[in-house]
């Protein structure tokens, strides 16, 4: 993705806390408040959706639950794009359903990647624990 360059002024405050979360990420300052615009301007954009820090990095979540988006995402696959049962399933609202729905569309790749991601990481956990298994996908009927 190229980027564009764009020159902010910070309060002194805001600058020292921008320089300590950019040591903390192992990033650069001018990374890390590229990341941070960003993810503004996607809540922005998204309805009742917020960022949180995890082991996989910033990822995108409902706000107000414990459902990260690719996780609303996979089952609302299993049940084959419906929302309305998907949010009986998950027992919230349609609209945050919808919400996961419309950002996986906007940022497809993403939230591939993460979905990617946690097979992955349940194959190696199968691995160590050779009786774990899956628990059956939700039925769309």
């Amino acid at each position: 993705m190229k980027s564009a360059t764009v020159s902010v002024r910070l309060p002194r405050r805001s600058r020292q806390e921008l320089e300590r979360l950019a040591r903390r990420w192992r990033r650069t300052p001018g990374d890390v408040a590229g990341a941070l615009v960003e993810e503004s301007l996607r809540t922005c954009a998204f309805a009742s959706l917020e960022f949180r820090s995890t082991p996989a990095g910033r990822v995108p979540y409902l706000a107000g639950t414990r459902l990260a988006i690719h996780q609303v995402v996979t089952i609302l696959r299993d049940f084959k794009g419906n929302i309305k049962k998907t949010a009986d399933h998950l027992n919230v609202p349609a609209a945050l359903v919808r919400t996961a729905q419309l950002y996986a569309r906007a940022y497809r790749e993403e939230i591939d990647t993460l979905i990617g991601h946690n097979e992955r990481g349940f194959v190696a956990l199968q691995r160590l624990l050779p009786n774990l298994e899956k628990a059956d996908a939700p039925s769309a009927a």
